[in-house]
């Protein structure tokens, strides 16, 4: 368990990587994290999230970066992680407004058009997947795999993807591929899927486009 991170050493931290400290703070949450909504010097208002280091921090941030440059409505990574104490710190951008959706036809909608590719690359490694190393071995889709089932879910659905598609699922597949292996880390189940997420990340992020 990492000890609480106090607002003058993120605004130290805000200075250093974001050019600005903290003039004031817009909200704070989190449970196993701690997540500050601030407002820059400068007037930028940021997102900071302090947390644990695990190796798949660097891997979820590069995926996510991946996405933002693609226009998928997410926060654009602005700096991080980076150590800060015993914690690792990072920061994106407030993305402000909006409200919980409710149920009615058009959520279904909204979901299922935002995720569709999303959803297909997370299969796509899911599929061969178990939460159980066996001497070591982490079961999973390898790239090879991964390929044919994209594949194979575009005949199913009739549907040629476009390369911004392609390459979102395969960003969609190395994020759950990430957070496997960080979770079978903190549950010390062994290093089973960080050494399969070493071994295929560069393929599968030069397929995301990256």
């Amino acid at each position: 368990m990492t000890s609480k991170v106090g607002l003058s050493d993120v605004s130290d931290w805000c200075r250093r990587s974001l050019g600005s400290p903290v003039e004031r703070v817009l909200f704070e949450a989190g449970f196993l994290s701690q997540v500050f909504g601030l407002e820059l010097e400068d007037g930028r208002e940021v997102v900071t999230k302090v947390r644990s280091c695990t190796p798949g921090l660097s891997g979820a941030a590069t995926v996510q970066r991946h996405l933002w440059e693609m226009g998928f409505p997410c926060p654009q990574p602005l700096a991080g992680p980076d150590q800060l104490g015993d914690s690792c710190i990072s920061a994106e951008t407030l993305v402000a407004g909006g409200s919980p959706l409710t149920v009615g036809p058009q959520v279904a909608e909204l979901h299922a058009s935002a995720l569709a590719e999303l959803l297909a690359g997370e299969a796509a490694y899911m599929f061969a997947k178990t939460d159980v190393e066996l001497d070591g071995c982490a079961p999973g889709a390898t790239v090879q795999a991964t390929e044919q089932f994209l594949v194979a879910y575009e005949h199913a659905t009739g549907r040629r993807w476009t390369t911004d598609q392609r390459e979102a699922a395969w960003a969609a597949g190395l994020w759950i591929a990430a957070l496997n292996a960080r979770v079978s880390r903190l549950e010390d189940r062994g290093e089973g899927f960080a050494e399969l997420v070493h071994s295929e990340a560069e393929e599968r992020l030069r397929r995301a486009g990256a």
